[in-house]
């Protein structure tokens, strides 16, 4: 199917599991350190940026309400108990560089 515009970038997006800490605890009001998997396997983000996240359907502003380190993800403030997450990692879009001359 054909795009209007620029056309999507192919990368490695991936869905986000719900977030728990290191204990399998969830958002309580007070925790606000998580970790970050998809399909239950780690995901290291470059920066908070190429993450989006949403809390309660409220999409999240990168190094206001959230930041990254590693494999966490540390909210400002704590999610209250019960708020709803959805989130995707962006990870690397597909760039194959400059080919060389005559390459093509």
């Amino acid at each position: 199917m054909p795009y209007i515009g620029k056309e999507p970038e192919h990368g490695n997006y991936q869905r986000l599991d719900p977030l728990v800490d290191s204990n399998g605890t969830g958002f309580n009001g007070t925790l606000v350190t998580f970790l970050l998997r998809a399909d239950s396997v780690k995901v290291y983000p470059t920066s908070p940026s190429t993450l989006i996240v949403s809390l309660g359907g409220v999409v999240q502003e990168p190094n206001q309400s959230y930041t990254v380190t590693g494999d966490t993800i540390t909210f400002t403030p704590a999610p209250a108990t019960g708020t709803t997450f959805w989130g995707v990692a962006l990870g690397d879009v597909l760039d194959i560089g400059t080919p060389s001359d005559k390459s093509v």
